[in-house]
């Protein structure tokens, strides 16, 4: 038994592997001897960390990245990161950071008004040793706040002037921003400028001396005083009221404002008094104007009596055509009182309401303003008061009533403005044609009508000068006149006669005393077979010597003719084609007309004619049955498949005009179809594609052996029906992830598209090709692409696996091509900032071997061989194949590497 003694410790054999080798009795032999970590080292910060953001960075923003390192291997070399808070408790931090990866993110909105800097004091630990560093973070000014003026608001109102340069106001204004930010670049500041007054107010016109009983009640408004002034038309506060003066400001007061003056002490000791009040009324304007005036107030005794009329009723008549400003009648009213409180007004309290009158304010006389009728009304009853002059003044009530006389001053008004009459031709003598009727808005004698004829054909026509009754004194023939036109006169019998005439317009109606006559007894006309229905094929006429309606002719088919497929216009007697001629091309068609006029048809009063149709025959094209075929049709049918059939027929007497064959025009594309001349059998041509040709629309035409020829056509839709011929494709085959992203962050979610139609379209189900556990990814049915582990882009976290774990790593863009194929080996490199990594595939082992350089060493390079070689398997690589995540350092360049 032998013993192996550490003597010393040596940095550099860490996590290598030793060769001892060892000298014994019988020989030598090799020993490997592991030396294993501990934890013996701290994590160490290789620089100062300071950084800026802005503070408009959104939540969840990485700002910077704390990296530390450890000389430890291992588990003794995992660093977490924390922060140690020494900002206030009550302000909550607005930075966190992530424990393994040491992302400084913001978790809480940023303001660099409240905060413009924070120091951060990050603690690394690896599970045995802690070590502490400052970050720095320097929040970066936005422009997120407005200018804030020192007021709320300013003002300032000057007069208009012609000076320059005249001071005005100064405002200032802050901003919390900084920099540009900051800079107030400019503001706005409205200046008023209102006119200069020139002109002070004037107060408006009021009673120069009020009368006050001494028993006024304190607070009671005696007079509202006004002023204008012309600099403020349109302002009613612009004017301030004071009582400046005057024996008469112990006892009233005035409102500042409305100008209104008040009582404000009692009057009793001033009885039998003259009290004057001085009001002084000044403006706002700049400079402000005023002036005065004076307001008198004599104090009398209370009002004690009220007015009184002698009669509780007065009657007054008045003709209807007196005139404007005539004197109906007067009123008159007493009061006991004395002074003021004794002195009479008079005015209407009703019945007035449409100012036919007025009354005089003190001596009472009633006087016509407007014009009287009687026909509109007869009496008017009005309603008088007389009035006292007292502060609380005294009524008494008198009733009025005037009855207006009528006079002949209406004309007669005829019922209506015009009158229209019928009479036939041939009416006896004597026949009465109409009633005119008028009347008279007067009464008595003055309402009586008299009737006159004043124009037109006295001697044909006469009225009744009482009645308005109008009789014929001849016979009329329709045919020589046809309308007459008279005037008639209404007339009244009152002294001044009035008189009012309307025109009455007569109309002869005529007799039917005539027959119809056609110019011709047989009308013949040539006509094709081809032409269509709608077609004018000729006229009849005839003649009828009536007037009026009664000569008003009407066309007919009679007879047989009704059903020979024409038809005739009943007024003008145009004959038109109306169905199909081919049936009679060989045998004339005769029709029988027959014209009448409004009478009843008696045998007497009608006329006939015929009409001879000679139709000629003529080549008409193949008609198909239908207008319109429409068919269906796999894509994957067969060449000669049948797609539908058309059949046309040809209707023309000829035989040689029969025949025809059939055709396609247009719409073959890719000569897909082709028709059999005879049959008109459609099959396919050529193999079809609904994605490429969905729709066929195909003219169709049967050509007949006529010459010239005749064609007809139709429309043949062929829609082609859909078969699940097409694979479904992604839309993107490039995605990459971010490494040190948690467990099943989603690197992208599959869409693919499919050219084919539902139901062979979707929905797609999506999964990889033979899978394997550890992989480092995973797919579910709905497309989502997602990690089982966090990547690390120096580890090279690759899924295990065959080649669609390669297929998977290129297609989300991790592995670059970086050279050709040597001996079965595909080589990919990936490039980042500090190192270059080489992927080497084998083609039949999948070997991957992760090439990177050392940053202590520049020689040397580190090799990590995700999977290991079967012992069998006789690798150029297999010396660098360790065990998983094993490391050898080795001063040569592995076999194939690419040059860069």
């Amino acid at each position: 038994m032998g013993y192996i003694i550490v003597r010393s410790q040596s940095q550099t054999c860490l996590n290598q592997f030793l060769l001892v080798t060892l000298l014994v009795s019988v020989g030598l032999a090799d020993m490997y001897v592991t030396v294993l970590d501990k934890n013996d080292h701290a994590p160490r910060f290789l620089q100062i960390f300071h950084t800026e953001v802005s503070e408009d960075a959104p939540i969840g923003s990485t700002v910077i990245q704390i990296t530390s390192t450890d000389e430890d291997i291992g588990e003794n070399a995992v660093i977490s990161y924390t922060i140690v808070n020494n900002q206030s408790s009550s302000v909550r931090f607005p930075f966190a950071i992530e424990k393994t990866s040491g992302s400084l993110v913001i978790v809480q909105t940023l303001d660099r008004e409240i905060q413009s800097r924070y120091i951060i004091k990050v603690i690394a630990n690896d599970s045995a040793w802690s070590i502490g560093t400052d970050v720095t973070v320097d929040i970066s000014d936005i422009n997120d706040n407005s200018p804030v003026f020192s007021q709320s608001q300013y003002a300032v109102t000057i007069t208009e002037t012609k000076n320059q340069g005249i001071f005005v106001m100064q405002v200032k204004a802050s901003d919390a921003d900084i920099g540009q930010n900051g800079q107030i670049l400019n503001t706005t500041v409205i200046v008023t400028i209102v006119p200069y007054n020139y002109f002070a107010p004037i107060f408006l016109p009021f009673s120069p001396v009020l009368h006050i009983p001494y028993n006024l009640d304190v607070g009671t408004t005696v007079i509202q005083l006004s002023a204008v002034d012309e600099d403020y038309q349109s302002r009613a506060t612009a004017v301030e009221y004071t009582a400046i003066g005057g024996n008469a400001s112990v006892f009233f007061e005035v409102d500042i404002y409305s100008g209104q003056v008040r009582l404000k002490d009692f009057l009793r000791q001033s009885l039998n008094t003259i009290l004057t009040l001085i009001v002084l009324a000044k403006d706002k304007g700049m400079p402000p104007l005023s002036s005065e005036t004076n307001v008198n107030f004599v104090i009398t005794e209370k009002n004690r009596f009220s007015p009184r009329f002698s009669e509780p009723l007065v009657l007054f008549l008045a003709p209807e055509d007196v005139p404007v400003g005539f004197v109906i009648g007067r009123v008159h009213a007493e009061d006991k009182d004395d002074g003021i409180n004794g002195l009479l007004s008079y005015a209407f309290k009703s019945g007035n309401d449409n100012e036919l009158f007025s009354i005089g304010q003190t001596s009472g006389l009633i006087t016509l303003i407007k014009g009287l009728d009687y026909e509109i009304k007869v009496v008017h009853l009005l309603c008088v008061i007389a009035k006292d002059g007292g502060w609380i003044s005294e009524t008494g009530e008198l009733n009025v009533t005037v009855v207006v006389e009528d006079m002949n001053d209406n004309p007669p008004v005829f019922s209506t403005m015009e009158y229209r009459a019928l009479v036939s031709e041939n009416a006896p003598l004597g026949t009465t044609v109409t009633q005119v009727k008028a009347s008279d808005r007067d009464s008595g004698a003055n309402a009586e009508i008299t009737y006159s004829l004043l124009t037109g054909d006295q001697d044909l026509f006469s009225v009744d000068s009482k009645n308005g009754t109008i009789t014929t004194r001849d016979m009329f023939d329709f045919e020589v006149h046809q309308a007459f036109e008279l005037s008639v006169k209404a007339s009244n019998t009152g002294t001044l006669a009035h008189f009012s005439v309307v025109h009455v317009y007569i109309q002869i109606t005529g007799l039917n005393e005539f027959v119809p006559k056609f110019g011709k007894s047989q009308y013949n006309f040539t006509v094709s077979e081809s032409m269509p229905a709608g077609t004018r094929l000729g006229k009849v006429s005839a003649t009828d010597y009536d007037l009026g309606p009664d000569g008003e002719l009407f066309y007919m088919l009679i007879g047989p003719s009704k059903r020979a497929m024409f038809n005739i216009d009943k007024h003008s007697g145009e004959i038109f084609i109306t169905g199909d001629l081919r049936k009679h091309s060989h045998t004339p068609v005769v029709l029988q007309i027959l014209a009448k006029n409004r009478g009843s048809i008696n045998g007497t009063d009608i006329d006939e004619t015929l009409v001879w149709v000679n139709v000629l025959d003529a080549n008409d094209p193949p008609k198909f049955h239908f207008e319109q075929y429409i068919a269906e049709i796999s894509e994957d049918c067969a060449l000669g498949a049948l797609v539908t059939q058309v059949q046309a027929e040809d209707q023309d007497s000829k035989i040689e005009w029969r025949h025809f064959f059939y055709r396609i025009e247009r719409g073959n594309t890719n000569r897909s179809f082709t028709i059999h001349p005879v049959t008109g059998d459609i099959t396919a041509n050529a193999f079809l594609d609904r994605e490429r040709w969905p729709v066929y629309n195909l003219t169709v035409t049967a050509i007949d052996s006529a010459s010239p020829p005749a064609t007809g056509s139709t429309n043949v839709v062929v829609m082609v029906q859909d078969v699940n011929d097409n694979a479904p494709m992604l839309y993107s085959t490039e995605v990459s992830v971010l490494e040190n992203q948690p467990y099943g962050t989603v690197v992208t979610i599959l869409n693919a598209s499919d050219a084919d139609i539902s139901p062979n379209q979707g929905p797609f189900t999506y999964q990889l090709l033979k899978p394997v556990v550890g992989s480092g990814f995973s797919l579910t049915l709905d497309g989502i692409l997602s990690t089982t582990q966090p990547m690390d882009f120096h580890r090279g976290h690759f899924c295990q696996g065959e080649w669609q774990t390669v297929g998977l790593l290129r297609s989300l863009g991790i592995l670059q091509c970086a050279g050709g194929v040597r001996s079965g080996i595909c080589i990919y490199k990936i490039i980042s900032y500090e190192l270059m990594i080489y992927i080497y595939i084998h083609a039949t082992q999948c070997i991957l071997v992760f090439v990177h350089f050392c940053k202590q060493r520049l020689n040397t390079y580190m090799f990590h061989a995700i999977f290991q070689l079967p012992s069998c398997y006789n690798c150029p690589l297999s010396r660098w194949c360790l065990p998983k995540w094993g490391g050898v350092p080795g001063p040569l360049e592995p076999p194939l590497l690419p040059v860069s």
